[in-house]
């Protein structure tokens, strides 16, 4: 222990003081996580889903990142599976989060954009409900995300949990001590825990998207302060003669990325943050006309224009940063207490984002598109009934954010009903190289004018995108063992013609099935 401790003071590096204390308090209870409170063979494991926002894949330091410092993500992913290959089939917030509960794509849900709701019918069948009905303990706290500014919507979802934390809109990171989110119960009279702080800033109060703490009494952070909290006060009066399945739903790292914890303030101050070699301004000319005018273009072009230590991009990646961090020490939290209560030998963790993000790559920002660094996510799955017999366990099978829901299904022992079209990945818990997926189906409907409809095949080594509202269809392919970075678009060149064919083909085919 006297030497993990030190290893640890060794990664914070200039951190500072204080988050070097709150770091190993965190991690002090979780040190033997997964050893205590075996269960019988009989016993449902209780479930917990930690679900990041805007997370790039390559921004935990288990996925090889050499700056940013997440020790407990990267605990987890050591003693549990970490999936390299981890994606969703539509890399916006709604849509993806629909596709979590329901382990449906957006063809079958329905969610296509900001202000679609699921039906009673469709919420009935996300694993949440699910679960309830076969006599889980259901909790949500955090980012709803679907549209979230539908009161009546709301209260319905509200009403399907049996703890209910859930915030409105797209969450707010600051919120007052006396304010009604934070002090609301989570238990009687779901929706009287809407959050009434006042104007912050820009004039707009409650629920709505506020910037800041400005006027706010007393204020605390969502993501290092109130979701903790919620989650020991889940745990606490939740039914302890039923299993729990418990989904937290982060704002971290999504913007605005000036209102990280200021326990946070000093880290990776003198940090040169790692950027994409394709975050230059000459891919960005490179990119056709109509992606360049799009949000993600415009986007793009800010993060590349200035690439100096003290530049825009480099400081947008500091706060970044700092939003995982807190993030990170968020879990630790959540995770001691589950050592404290002698829940962790059999509370099963599975860890993802919504989507990715893109800072500068490909001239681009922000998520949407099908290139890598907006498809591609983090994913940990992890069980403390299944013991390692190796170092670090890691599969490079491709797994998508549908898979999530039929995974948490088979975990708690029930048949995934026939609408979910992902696959389980609890096989892969013990077979971390079983052959499980060789292809898949992308699909982005437009969401505004700025946000360009796509949808293309993504391949263990080739991925065709085709952008379906352009006059003519633009298309793109890459040969990923040899372009990883998506460098050079094959798709104008003769020699690849009949590679081009077949993608298209399959993308034909894919998307039919998905319907």
């Amino acid at each position: 222990m006297a030497n993990e401790l030190s290893g640890l003071w060794r990664i914070l590096g200039r951190g500072g003081v204080l988050t070097g204390i709150v770091v190993i308090v965190f991690l002090l209870p979780t040190a033997s996580f997964g050893l205590a409170g075996a269960p019988s063979q009989n016993t449902k494991p209780n479930i917990l889903i930690l679900l990041s926002d805007d997370q790039a894949s390559n921004t935990m330091g288990c996925m090889g990142n050499p700056v940013v410092q997440t020790p407990n993500l990267d605990r987890l992913a050591r003693q549990g599976i970490l999936f390299r290959n981890a994606f969703v089939t539509t890399s916006v917030c709604s849509v993806s989060r629909a596709s979590l509960l329901t382990g449906q794509y957006a063809s079958r849900h329905g969610i296509e954009n900001f202000s679609d709701s699921l039906s009673l019918a469709a919420l009935s069948q996300t694993y949440p409900s699910l679960l309830k009905d076969g006599g889980y303990y259901t909790g949500f706290i955090g980012k709803w995300g679907v549209d979230p500014r539908n009161k009546s919507g709301m209260a319905m979802v509200a009403e399907s949990f049996d703890y209910w934390a859930g915030a409105s809109h797209q969450a707010n990171y600051w919120h007052q001590k006396r304010c009604r989110y934070v002090r609301h119960n989570g238990i009687r009279k779901k929706q009287d825990g809407i959050c009434d702080c006042p104007s912050a800033g820009r004039g707009k109060s409650g629920p709505r998207p506020r910037t800041g703490r400005a006027y706010l009494s007393e204020p605390l952070h969502l993501t290092t302060e109130i979701i903790p909290d919620k989650a020991e006060q889940f745990l606490r009066s939740r039914d302890v003669n039923r299993p729990f399945c418990l989904s937290i739903s982060f704002k971290a790292p999504h913007g605005p990325l000036e209102d990280f914890s200021p326990q946070l303030a000093k880290m990776y101050e003198d940090s040169v943050m790692p950027m994409s070699r394709t975050a230059t301004p000459e891919l960005a000319d490179d990119l056709p006309r109509f992606l360049q005018s799009t949000l993600s273009g415009k986007r793009g072009r800010a993060y590349v224009s200035n690439r100096k230590i003290r530049g825009r991009l480099q400081r947008q990646l500091r706060h970044y940063y700092r939003h995982i961090t807190g993030l990170d020490l968020a879990v630790g939290r959540i995770l001691g207490r589950l050592s404290t209560l002698n829940l962790d030998g059999n509370t099963v963790i599975i860890f993802c984002s919504d989507n990715g993000m893109m800072f500068g790559e490909h001239g681009l920002g922000g998520k949407w598109l099908m290139y890598e660094e907006s498809i591609r996510v983090p994913m940990i799955v992890y069980d403390p009934r299944v013991i390692s017999s190796g170092p670090d366990r890691i599969s490079d099978e491709m797994v998508l954010n549908i898979d999530v829901a039929p995974t948490i299904m088979e975990f708690a022992g029930f048949n995934a009903p026939l609408s979910m079209q992902g696959q389980s990945m609890v096989s892969l818990l013990t077979e971390p190289s079983m052959a499980f997926r060789e292809d898949w189906f992308y699909e982005h409907h437009a969401l505004s004018d700025h946000i360009p409809a796509s949808e293309g095949v993504r391949t263990r080594n080739w991925k065709y995108m085709r952008f379906i509202n352009e006059d003519p269809i633009y298309e793109a392919l890459y040969d990923l063992e040899s372009d990883p970075q998506e460098t050079q678009n094959l798709a104008s060149l003769k020699q690849y013609n009949h590679i081009l064919s077949n993608m298209r083909a399959k993308c034909a085919q894919l998307k039919q099935a998905v319907r």
